[in-house]
């Protein structure tokens, strides 16, 4: 006779609305007592420059006029067909630094 009670599992629509809400509700209690949890905008625009960049076709490439001097070196001397390893020895730099350069700034490039 009295009103049947329904017995609330995760998958029902009813029990995800409470378990939102009251969700929500410590949320705002949280940011109350500690502001800094509240989420940062820096990170949202990080990914949605991200997804721009990526619909682009990935990271945009850096102009040759603005590579380190470093990679420019390293960047003449791939032109002229030297190993990575004489490079390192060449130059004194670390060879895991000049492979490095070399995949980041797609090296050896003509610009």
């Amino acid at each position: 006779m009295g009103g049947e009670k329904v017995k609330l599992t995760p998958d029902s629509p009813e029990y995800q609305d409470l378990y939102r809400a009251a969700w929500i509700k410590q949320l705002k209690h949280d940011h109350a007592i500690n502001p800094k949890l509240k989420s940062d905008l820096g990170q949202r625009a990080a990914w949605d420059g991200g997804k721009q960049s990526g619909n682009k076709g990935g990271r945009p490439k850096t102009d040759f006029k603005k590579l380190p001097d470093k990679a420019k070196i390293i960047n003449n001397m791939k032109l002229n067909k030297i190993s990575d390893q004489e490079i390192a020895t060449m130059t004194g730099i670390l060879l895991r630094t000049v492979r490095d350069y070399i995949k980041r700034y797609d090296l050896p490039r003509k610009d």
